[in-house]
């Protein structure tokens, strides 16, 4: 059996941490999800929201939140990520895995991660969600010319339209 994967992904402030705390709130029961969150800078603020969002405060252990530090997921902390997905799964032995790379990240090296010769045994990728703020994209500029922006659109399987 492998573990389902979601990875939410989109630029920087479009709402991926909102998108995960209604997903969270969504949670069956019955089931232990691990979340990985990718802070780009040294303080991790969206592992703290999530945290409250999860009930961990309550001490239920259905939601395990992981933050990877101090640059992007699939390129300066690769190895540090990949460590830290190999000890939730054997750690929290989740039933979804959640990943919610940095604003700046490319969710394609992100799924090359998880489908290496290790991970790959254990780990499904379900889906990929981009959240992409329409008002940016309506205006154009470099944003939506940038690599990031189109890896994060091209590697989607969902593509949602934040803000207005």
């Amino acid at each position: 059996m492998t573990i389902p994967v979601n990875i939410i992904t989109g630029v920087l402030g479009v709402g991926k941490t909102t998108a995960i705390r209604h997903l969270i709130s969504q949670r069956p029961p019955n089931e232990r999800w691990a979340i990985v969150v990718n802070e780009f800078g040294a303080l991790g603020i969206d592992g703290a929201i999530l945290d409250t969002a999860g009930g961990l405060s309550k001490g239920d252990g259905g939601v395990i939140i992981r933050e990877v530090a101090g640059g992007c997921l699939c390129c300066a902390v690769a190895a540090p990520f990949t460590v830290a997905v190999t000890q939730l799964l054997r750690r929290a032995k989740p039933d979804r895995l959640i990943i919610e790379p940095s604003g700046l990240g490319h969710p394609g090296r992100v799924h090359d991660a998880l489908q290496d010769e290790h991970l790959g045994k254990v780990l499904r990728i379900a889906a990929t969600i981009a959240l992409v703020d329409m008002t940016q994209v309506a205006r154009g500029g470099a944003l939506v010319e940038s690599e990031a922006f189109e890896d994060q659109v091209n590697c989607a399987d969902v593509v949602v339209g934040a803000k207005g």
